[in-house]
């Protein structure tokens, strides 16, 4: 029962925000100029999108559709304004369903490709592979007492990366199978990063670094100039404090306690970082073989984690609220591995 009444909410939630995005789409799109006009219109779906998540039963809920509507949709509401951002793309916005599919799904759609077939078996075998990975992690939390601390951590952060992944995954299968479409991938093995700018850039969450490149990177660019390396290592910089202040929000949905600034210090921390590395990379011409500085970008993302990021998201017991959320999942489908 608490499963259908999860699925019935979670299906109002994306009901009504396609309900915004039909009148953004044929209305603000159409009627209004580019500018503060469009801005004020959208105002109303932008309240709804930071009020929403707070009404939501449970702490995956309120996590991932935070990140869903309270940042990427807002985000490019406000890019849209001025005729910015992912959904401006003239084919993404040429019909209704792939502009749907851009701004509720937050998809990074290309062009259909000729190997639609390799990419579905590719897909399916990806998320069926992800399913049993995340179920043997949440599994494995019921000898959480048995466990040593540090390979707790290691589940997590095994666990963050998988189920964003397989989320975004399955969103995209849908989307192909529905619009006949190729997307972008989400995620590119960040745990082969070789430094902390690889790992930001161009392995975690593409679909967010995509965003934070055209709504802070490309503005702060412009505004500071051509010159080669300071405006760009400022840009990068601003983009992660961007996230950190995101982060701050969601896991304020998530925890729905006052923020304590650890996320945000986490982010402003690696974005010092990045710019130093940027910095010693230019200056001293330095070269690390990846056999080397992978494991070293790994025990760096690992323990400031452990220091800054985790404890921002696990405090009042939110982390024991979410795994026994995705228990109570899994048991509907795997129940002699999950007893009540």
């Amino acid at each position: 029962m608490e499963m259908e009444m999860l699925l019935f909410v979670d299906g109002l939630v994306w009901t009504a925000s396609s309900v915004g995005m039909a009148y953004v789409y044929y209305g603000v799109m159409k009627l209004l100029p580019k500018g503060m006009w469009r801005l004020l219109a959208l105002l109303p779906l932008l309240a709804f999108y930071v009020y929403m998540p707070l009404k939501l039963g449970t702490v995956f809920e309120r996590g991932l559709l935070s990140c869903f509507f309270t940042w990427l949709t807002s985000f490019k509401l406000v890019l849209l304004c001025w005729d910015a951002g992912p959904a401006s793309d003239p084919w993404a916005i040429a019909t209704f369903p792939r502009f749907l599919a851009v701004m509720n799904l937050s998809l990074h759609l290309k062009t259909q490709s000729s190997n639609k077939s390799k990419l579905w078996y590719i897909v399916l075998l990806r998320l069926f592979f992800k399913f049993i990975f995340l179920a043997m992690i949440t599994a494995s939390y019921s000898f959480r007492a048995q466990l040593p601390w540090w390979v707790i951590y290691i589940l997590y952060s095994a666990q963050v990366y998988i189920t964003p992944s397989l989320i975004f995954d399955g969103v995209s299968l849908l989307a192909s199978v529905a619009l006949g479409i190729e997307t972008e991938p989400a995620f590119n093995k960040p745990f082969l990063s070789d430094s902390l700018t690889d790992f930001w850039g161009r392995r975690w969450n593409l679909l967010i670094s995509n965003l934070m490149r055209v709504a802070v990177y490309e503005p702060v660019l412009c505004f500071c100039g051509s010159l080669p390396l300071w405006p760009r290592s400022l840009a990068l910089f601003l983009c992660l404090v961007v996230s950190g202040l995101m982060h701050e929000l969601i896991f304020f949905y998530m925890t729905l306690s006052p923020p304590t600034w650890d996320a945000t210090a986490f982010f402003t921390l690696h974005g010092i970082m990045c710019v130093f590395e940027i910095f010693i990379r230019r200056k001293f011409r330095i070269k690390v073989i990846k056999l080397v500085s992978v494991p070293i970008t790994v025990c760096v993302m690992f323990f400031t984690a452990l220091w800054l990021f985790y404890p921002s998201v696990c405090r009042g017991g939110t982390d024991f609220k979410a795994i026994s959320e995705f228990q109570d999942f899994f048991r509907n489908f795997l129940p002699q591995y999950y007893p009540s």
